[in-house]
């Protein structure tokens, strides 16, 4: 599928899927496939690694904690993974910059690009990360997620803008 398209599905997805997910969470109902995410499925636990899913989950409870995860920080995750191309382990990244911007352990603020070519396709990440203060940062990524990614794995495609991340950090 081609970037364009991937782009216009994400921006759709951005305006409606918290509407989507509200209904489904407020209604009690089990999540589709395509809008769970399939390397963390587990609606109980999920995201309860990153500190600021587990504030959510402490302070408003487990539906919005869904709620968040699915509709505002995964949004749609399962149908991406399914329409992304799957990258060989053998699959070389290239970077623009020696260190890749993070957002946890430790935090590393700073821009990159990435590339990796898949069965002659070129795909490419572009990240930005900066700090709002010592424990809260922000994050632009576009593209597809490839420095995270595990090989062989989905090449995902990735349009986010988080203003707000708690950070996990040694500084």
């Amino acid at each position: 599928m081609s970037w364009l398209l991937l782009f216009l599905l994400n921006a759709v997805a951005l305006v409606l899927t918290p509407f989507v997910v509200g209904v489904y969470v407020l209604l009690g109902l089990s999540i589709p496939w395509w809008m769970n995410t399939p390397d963390d499925p587990d609606p109980l636990k999920q995201g309860l690694y990153e500190p600021a899913v587990a504030s959510i989950l402490a302070k408003y409870g487990q539906k919005v904690k869904t709620w968040y995860w699915l509709g505002i920080r995964n949004q749609l995750n399962g149908l991406f993974w399914y329409l992304a191309p799957i990258a060989p382990a053998g699959a070389v990244r290239t970077y623009t910059t020696p260190a890749y911007p993070k957002t946890k352990d430790p935090y590393t603020p700073g821009v990159c690009s990435v590339r990796m070519t898949v069965n002659g396709a070129t795909y490419w990440e572009w990240n930005a990360v900066w700090a709002w203060s010592a424990t809260k940062c922000a994050q632009i990524r576009l593209g597809y997620k490839l420095a995270e990614m595990d090989l062989p794995g989905p090449v995902v495609f990735c349009f986010q803008i988080r203003p707000w991340l708690t950070i996990n950090s040694t500084t």
